[in-house]
């Protein structure tokens, strides 16, 4: 017998002024979208985190609103992670922690833990 380990993972939902709701998903499959467009999420964190975390963020927001809507662009995801600024970004950050936190092997926890309190810190200010 095959058994198969489901863990639940919550959608982020996001509300507009007009009504509209639109919803991100940050699973495996966000995981594999982004690496498949923007190469190793482990590089981006070191680079780009530092000196471009709105770029950082609108892209694992993008991949997270792709799977739920494959229509979404990286466009739109920056111009929501802009509206939604710093709560927006750190809801997104969050998420992606949780979810990385479950499938990641314990030495690359440790290091994506240290470089995600970095950028909480940095967007704090």
């Amino acid at each position: 017998m095959a058994r198969l380990l489901i863990r639940r993972v919550e959608p982020l939902e996001m509300e507009f002024e007009d009504g509209t709701i639109k919803e991100a998903l940050f699973n495996n499959e966000a995981f594999i979208m982004y690496t498949e467009e923007f190469g190793s999420i482990d590089e981006s964190i070191e680079n780009e985190i530092k000196t471009k975390p709105y770029d950082f963020v609108s892209k694992i927001l993008y991949c997270g609103m792709k799977v739920m809507d494959r229509s979404v662009t990286l466009e739109e995801a920056k111009s929501i992670l802009i509206g939604g600024g710093t709560p927006l970004m750190e809801t997104v950050s969050n998420l992606l922690i949780d979810n990385f936190m479950s499938t990641a092997d314990e030495d690359l926890k440790k290091k994506f833990f240290k470089e995600i309190e970095k950028f909480n810190k940095r967007i704090m200010k």
